[in-house]
């Protein structure tokens, strides 16, 4: 099933849904998205898609009773909600630096390349607890395409999920493993890594300091916690490292 986000009058999909319906648009359901539950269950969604409307919905915004919300935390965690895993996010809206996502006086969010990181523990569970998001996604696609963001996000809802990425062998398989938060957190790091290095094959200095911030922040941990996805995962770096040093070296 998909399901379109703020539809309007083109709505694409089986599924659309937007904060004012008929005969304004072609909404199934009306929902003030960002501020109420998107009105579907659990796991239902193969792709959601969202095209000029997440500028529409604030980053933040204060209750008359002095309460902060956090409106577009609150729909990505809703979005991930309703996909199934590995299910997908596309949304396109005009991006930082470019004047379309400025000049529109309804826009009341204003995304970068970076924006969609917080969602991907990017940026350390510390801020993904703190902010209040519960989405994992991983980064399929984040470019600029003229004015507009262009992003495809892959929804992850567990993380053994990345045991089935790696080169296994007989003497090698084991079990699907339970994780304590802290496995989890070191999980979602290495792949976060693994992400970005293969995205960025012909930046070096990138690659330098993600390969120092590795090394620094997640060798010693890595090898205290003895754990085989995590070992795994980390080889998997490794050879991911080796692979883009070598394609550099040919350019």
């Amino acid at each position: 099933m998909i399901v379109d986000l703020g539809c309007g009058r083109n709505k694409r999909g089986d599924v659309g849904i937007d904060v004012v319906g008929p005969p304004t648009t072609k909404a199934d359901y009306v929902c003030n998205l960002g501020f109420e539950p998107i009105p579907l269950p659990n796991d239902v969604a193969d792709r959601v898609v969202a095209f000029d409307f997440m500028e529409h919905v604030p980053f933040c915004v204060w209750t008359d009773a002095g309460h902060r919300r956090t409106p577009v935390i609150s729909l990505v965690n809703e979005i991930w909600r309703i996909l199934k895993h590995g299910g997908e996010f596309e949304m396109r809206s005009p991006a930082y630096p470019m004047v379309e996502a400025f000049r529109d006086p309804t826009h009341v969010s204003f995304w970068t390349l970076e924006t969609l990181r917080y969602f991907t523990n990017g940026y350390g569970s510390f801020l993904t607890e703190a902010y209040g998001i519960t989405a994992r996604f991983r980064i399929v696609e984040n470019k600029m395409d003229g004015s507009h963001l262009h992003a495809v996000l892959q929804a992850i809802k567990d993380p053994n999920a990345f045991l089935d990425e790696l080169p296994w062998s007989a003497e090698m398989d084991t079990p699907k493993l339970v994780l304590s938060d802290e496995q989890e957190r070191l999980v979602w790091a290495l792949q976060e890594n693994n992400d970005q290095l293969e995205a960025i094959v012909r930046d070096k200095d990138k690659i330098i300091t993600l390969l120092e911030r590795l090394l620094e922040e997640k060798n010693q941990e890595i090898h205290r916690l003895r754990n085989p996805l995590l070992v795994r995962l980390y080889r998997k770096t490794r050879r991911i490292v080796r692979d883009v040093a070598r394609r550099n070296n040919r350019h």
